[in-house]
């Protein structure tokens, strides 16, 4: 690293096509290289000409503020307490609909844009890397209460009046595994 001489082990694709910076310059900012990675690869290859499309290394995140109290969220067991604000990771002022049958994006007006969200496998609790009761890494849940309350949040967001779109990570990484190897054998 140029700032501050970190030195970690990356592959090329990471240093030159997502110009991944250092993780160690990044620590308490909010956001994740994963996260930089995936929206900065969307933008380039699904919405290049959404001049609106930002994130956090490219216009800033996104916040919702003035929150409507949530209708459709939350349980008697587990309460949602919404917080008083939302740092979103990714946002268009344009509202997208993907059809996953034509695997099509188009766009429409009827939303106030649309929020994208990257979920980390362990900070978001992925219910296929985690056992429901052990504990998360958000204070006093279990990995079931946190990824209830990813989900409630996520919902409670599209109440706003957006759309919202989130990838897991893993299933990012999926993808760019399945797309190499297509172009390896392409």
């Amino acid at each position: 690293c140029k700032k501050c001489a970190h030195e970690w082990p990356t592959s090329i694709k990471n240093a030159f096509v997502f110009h991944i910076a250092c993780y160690n310059c990044h620590k308490g900012k909010g956001y994740s290289m994963d996260e930089i990675k995936i929206l900065k690869y969307l933008h380039e290859n699904y919405f290049p000409d959404d001049y609106s499309f930002r994130f956090a290394e490219s216009g800033g995140q996104h916040t919702l503020r003035n929150l409507k109290e949530p209708v459709n969220v939350g349980t008697a067991d587990a309460p949602f307490k919404p917080p008083l604000y939302y740092q979103c990771d990714g946002f268009s002022r344009r509202t997208y609909n993907y059809d996953g049958v034509t695997k099509t994006l188009t766009t429409t007006g009827e939303k106030k844009g649309t929020i994208f969200e990257v979920l980390g496998d362990y900070h978001h609790s992925n219910p296929l890397f985690y056992k429901a009761d052990e504990m998360s890494p958000r204070k006093g849940m279990t990995h079931k209460e946190n990824y209830e309350y990813t989900m409630n949040r996520l919902k409670h967001i599209a109440e706003q009046g957006y759309k919202v779109m989130y990838i897991w990570i893993t299933d990012f990484k999926r993808f760019t595994l399945d797309l190499e190897e297509t172009e390896n054998n392409g």
